[in-house]
């Protein structure tokens, strides 16, 4: 599983640039189960998304570290189910690249 890089914010500012984590929101109608965890805990969720568009960056910040621009994407999350724990499913994962 790749960590997420974030987007860069405060770029012109003297201090090192911060990153500003994708972020996403559900409700218990949504997840059931978040009903019972706590803020500040780690979930691993399996999601089933749709890709609803994609795009160059469009300002000067939106760009990496070699000069490129990024490409934004949104999604919309079509279904949702926590996953017990990491090793279920790296193992998932690896299983089903084996085939």
């Amino acid at each position: 599983m790749e960590n997420i890089k974030g987007a860069k914010v405060g770029a012109d500012m003297p201090t090192k640039p911060q990153r500003i984590l994708p972020s996403f929101s559900l409700t218990s109608d949504d997840l059931p189960e978040l009903k019972d965890w706590k803020v500040g805990g780690v979930y691993f969720l399996k999601i089933k998304v749709e890709q609803t568009s994609l795009a160059k960056g469009q300002y000067e910040w939106e760009t990496s570290t070699d000069g490129k621009k990024t490409m934004n994407a949104r999604f919309q999350i079509k279904a949702i189910e926590p996953i017990e724990n990491k090793e279920t499913y790296e193992n998932e994962y690896a299983r089903k690249r084996g085939k």
